[in-house]
């Protein structure tokens, strides 16, 4: 889940302080997945060990139990390097990483986000070509639309 960490510092951009619940909780309402609410505390500590989030004081009545965390300076310029570099790792096994990024885009400034946009594109277009060459491959080696036969020379 190398990319997750990004997800928790891109939904903390905002600057609001959130818990592992809240996050949790925000994460399924954008894309219909839900992960454990544990994933996101393990997160929240693991960024703020490397100082990308901070913990912060509970508002006056909240339950005492949810620590909340707010991105830091460093949290913000990793996310940025994240949204605007090369693929890495899928999320999950639901989510691959351009969808993990997608889901900033739309707060993204515009000279970013058509730069992202652009990049993907023509990703996309290479592995479209890509694809493209290995079926007519696949094709050329098939007799009457079914594998063709091998013969095996010893």
């Amino acid at each position: 889940m190398h990319s997750f960490r990004y997800l928790v510092l891109g939904m903390l951009r905002d600057g609001e302080p959130r818990h592992g619940y809240a996050l949790m909780k925000e994460y399924k309402e954008h894309t219909g997945l839900r992960l454990s609410t544990g994933n996101f505390y393990r997160e929240l500590q693991r960024l703020a060990l490397e100082g990308l989030v901070r913990n912060v004081d509970n508002p006056e009545g909240a339950d005492p139990r949810r620590a909340p965390y707010r991105i830091t300076e460093a949290g913000t310029d990793a996310f940025q390097a994240w949204v605007t570099g090369p693929d890495g790792p899928a999320v999950s096994d639901y989510q691959d990483e351009l969808a993990s990024r997608a889901l900033f885009i739309p707060e993204a400034d515009p000279t970013v986000a058509s730069k992202v946009l652009d990049r993907w594109q023509q990703a996309l277009w290479i592995d479209g070509k890509i694809l493209e060459r290995q079926r007519e491959a696949a094709l050329a080696h098939s007799v009457n639309g079914r594998p063709g036969s091998r013969t095996l020379a010893l």
